[in-house]
């Protein structure tokens, strides 16, 4: 998919967009390639929201970033560098904003939250920096059948 980045971040350094910035356009990103996955084969509008919204979901983006993050994996997916942006954006002060069915004890949301606001802020950094490598994120995300696992889940 090519990527359009707006006009002016080719003049400025990648760390002046907090993690929280990255995870905003993460978010469109990571919905723009779900939606181009599910595009075909034709199915009726109900089902097309179903796959988005279960994809789309902190639940299903975590699972991503945690099954891209296996170490069991013959290789390790992610870069240094990826890593250090997944660590920042898992830390990007998004607590505030974990949806009410993930708060709770037992839940395990905050975590879940982190994870996926994580993943966003990945998708938004490569987005802006290298639309190649995020390019090959995702075709090893729907190319592995990940993606589609996530819309079979019946997240609560």
């Amino acid at each position: 998919m090519p990527t359009i980045p707006p006009n002016d971040t080719h003049l400025k350094s990648p760390k002046q967009w907090s993690p929280v910035s990255y995870a905003f356009l993460g978010d469109a990103v990571w919905e723009l390639y779900v939606r181009r996955a599910f595009f075909a084969p034709p199915c009726k509008p109900v089902e097309y929201d179903l796959k988005t919204k279960r994809a789309a979901r902190a639940e299903a983006q975590d699972m991503v970033l945690r099954e891209l993050m296996d170490e069991s994996n013959e290789e390790p997916f992610f870069t240094e560098e990826e890593l250090a942006v997944v660590r920042w954006g898992r830390n990007g002060g998004s607590a505030g904003n974990t949806p009410s069915r993930l708060r709770g004890k037992k839940k395990g949301g905050f975590a879940t939250y982190r994870n996926a606001s994580a993943l966003e802020c990945v998708v938004g950094y490569l987005y802006i920096t290298d639309g190649t490598r995020l390019q090959v994120m995702m075709d090893r995300v729907i190319g592995s059948g990940l993606l589609e696992r996530t819309t079979l889940e019946k997240w609560k």
